[in-house]
């Protein structure tokens, strides 16, 4: 069963050869929109650009007509209508281990380089890798060998990136999304905790304002601001604002910007107690690399 879960259309610009495309993107997993953990959020695997596709995804490319065809504008007016009816294409996905199916999505960098591992392909150099293992095979034995694991590069010399960044995002992650494995590869070896990485190791990190409980003050470009839940309302100091002569700065006291923000606005909480709910809820996976 492929279920269809998402669609769109391209069209060409007006001086290109170029043909009109309907992209169609489908999901082998039994009501993928419940089942699949990565689609619950709008993402999906197979939108991500130079990687290998999901076990489950599967693309397909409808071609119409290029602008000077006569039959242009139905066809186009035609996939409209389809596209109208949806569902929207998703996103792509954050790279943060996923069950997916009988698998288990690890897009961690250089991870699936790991050979002792066994992903479903592994990169190398000119090859991608399949950052999938089955999920009978994804025991604490292995956490344990990903964790221990120090990939080369081609011309030699390791690849530091993957202890200093891979490994605690994804210790980080497995332990608030599957806990039970996390405690599982902890029992065997003290080294799942000493990688670990701590609440101290997030301070300075940005999250999106939409995980933020209300009553927080924040921070954004430099201005903190309290959160309301509405509106985010910046005090800018005159000598903040590059345009601030053309209007006399010198009798400029302040200037106040309110805006309704998007969900994803990232924002530094600069409440401690807000900062370790936020930690343990696992919200901080991503932010490593932002420090």
């Amino acid at each position: 069963m492929n279920t269809l879960i998402g669609i769109s259309l391209s069209t060409p610009g007006k001086r290109t050869r170029d043909k009109a495309k309907i992209r169609r993107l489908r999901c082998g997993l039994v009501d993928p929109f419940e089942n699949c953990p990565v689609l619950a959020l709008g993402q999906c695997i197979n939108r991500l650009f130079l990687a290998r596709a999901c076990v489950y995804g599967r693309t397909s490319i409808e071609e119409g007509w290029t602008r000077r065809a006569k039959a242009y504008r139905s066809w186009v007016g035609a996939a409209e209508n389809q596209v109208a009816e949806g569902p929207k294409m998703p996103s792509r996905p954050d790279k943060r281990l996923a069950k997916v199916g009988d698998y288990m999505w690890l897009p961690y960098s250089q991870m699936s380089m790991c050979e002792d591992a066994p992903f479903l392909g592994h990169s190398h150099f000119l090859a991608l890798g399949h950052p999938f293992i089955k999920l009978e095979d994804f025991t604490p034995e292995i956490i344990i060998t990903l964790v221990k694991f120090r990939p080369y590069a081609l011309m030699g010399g390791e690849i530091k990136g993957y202890q200093k960044d891979s490994v605690p995002s994804f210790l980080y992650d497995l332990k608030h999304l599957y806990p039970g494995l996390y405690q599982s590869a902890a029992d065997l070896d003290a080294l799942i905790i000493e990688r670990t990485p701590s609440f101290e190791r997030f301070k300075g990190t940005k999250v999106p304002l939409g995980v933020v409980k209300v009553g927080t003050t924040c921070s954004v470009v430099g201005h903190s601001f309290f959160w309301d839940g509405e509106f985010v309302t910046l005090e800018i100091e005159a000598d903040d604002i590059n345009w601030g002569w053309k209007c006399g700065r010198e009798k400029m006291k302040e200037v106040v910007l309110s805006f309704v923000p998007d969900p994803e606005l990232p924002v530094l909480v600069e409440d401690e107690e807000e900062l370790r709910r936020l930690f343990g809820a696992g919200v901080f996976a991503l932010g490593l690399a932002d420090q």
